[in-house]
């Protein structure tokens, strides 16, 4: 990453490895900077709402989730948008 620091596929390929060991904290703060570094970046969202649900931060994984949907609307992606819309529908009934 340090030699490719704009590529932004590097640090989310990083959090989906701490995911797969269930390190959802070191994810989290790695798709949090991710995200701020990068806002149009549109899949760090759904992981990252993911993320906040698994460390039962339920109201930051529905904001983070909404501001997912503005991303996939602007960018007109309805796969993306579909899969944050059941996500986000899963955590509103619970």
């Amino acid at each position: 990453m340090a030699d490719e620091p704009e590529d932004d596929f590097l640090p989310y390929a990083l959090a989906m490895e701490f995911m797969g060991i269930e390190d959802y904290k070191a994810a989290s703060e790695t798709l949090e900077k991710l995200v701020a570094k990068s806002p149009a970046y549109l899949p760090s969202y759904y992981q990252l709402g993911k993320c906040y649900e698994e460390l039962d931060q339920i109201d930051q994984a529905i904001d983070i989730l909404q501001a997912g949907m503005k991303v996939a609307q602007d960018q007109n992606d309805q796969k993306a948008l579909g899969e944050i819309k059941e996500a986000l529908w899963y955590l509103e009934d619970d």
